[in-house]
């Protein structure tokens, strides 16, 4: 498996899993290529990201035939919720992992990301919430490299929460560094601590290592839309409260 192959499989991973954990249909995956394997998972997770309905589906299906309804329920559920989606039955049950991580990506996009165009929202997002720390972001690979864009980034929903608008807190070893503001995004303090009361609380949904080696575009791109869409949500919250 290719590293950008490999990373966008783990970062896929826990974002289905993540949101397959505010059902009650517990049964994560440890690959995407699990949702190729009986088609139940996927009808799960279509039916929470389309907030529609389904009737009968096969749970636990044994017959070949069982599982590729399973995957036509999902597909065709998919497709009236305007997600384009070109593939088949067969394609899922059994499917490559590049398919699998192509459907999970259009539903990423759509659900989760909210765009048409994913890496350009997402990155002038990006660049408006890191400005006052100096720094210039034009990707989502290379300079994500040194630790600092995400440090500022999971700092500006709370500043000083991990250090000041000049950087100086960092320790400049990337890796601890990168860890570090994904821990406290993940409502920990720097040193490892539970925060008692996070502004917000954003899952680590990409490794850390992923992010220093600027392997691959699409999981930082999960990582900072999961970012935004907490502050937006805090920001609702907040308002709503304070009316």
């Amino acid at each position: 498996m290719e590293p950008c192959e490999q990373a966008q499989d783990q970062t896929f991973t826990r974002w289905v899993n993540h949101e397959l954990s505010k059902s009650s249909f517990t049964r994560p995956i440890a690959s995407v290529t699990d949702l190729g394997t009986d088609g139940e998972v996927l009808v799960n997770l279509v039916r929470l990201l389309t907030g529609q309905p389904f009737g009968r589906y096969n749970r636990a299906p044994k017959l070949r035939i069982q599982k590729l309804e399973n995957a036509m329920i999902a597909l065709r559920t998919l497709k009236s919720d305007m997600l384009p989606v070109n593939m088949n039955p067969e394609d899922v049950i059994g499917g490559s992992r590049s398919n699998l991580l192509n459907l999970v990506w259009h539903m990423i996009v759509k659900y989760h990301v909210r765009s048409e165009d994913p890496r350009g929202e997402v990155l002038a997002w990006v660049k408006q919430q890191v400005a006052r720390y100096g720094l210039a972001v034009n990707d989502f690979t290379s300079d994500w490299t040194d630790g600092k864009v995400v440090t500022a980034l999971v700092d500006s929903v709370q500043p000083g929460v991990i250090t000041g608008f000049d950087l100086r807190e960092l320790q400049g070893n990337p890796l601890q560094d990168t860890q570090r503001a994904l821990s406290v995004a993940a409502g920990q303090s720097s040193d490892g601590v539970q925060l008692t009361d996070p502004a917000i609380v954003v899952p680590m949904l990409v490794d850390p290592q992923v992010l220093v080696d600027g392997q691959d575009e699409r999981s930082v791109i999960v990582y900072a839309a999961a970012i935004r869409n907490a502050i937006r949500s805090f920001d609702t919250t907040s308002t709503t409260t304070s009316v």
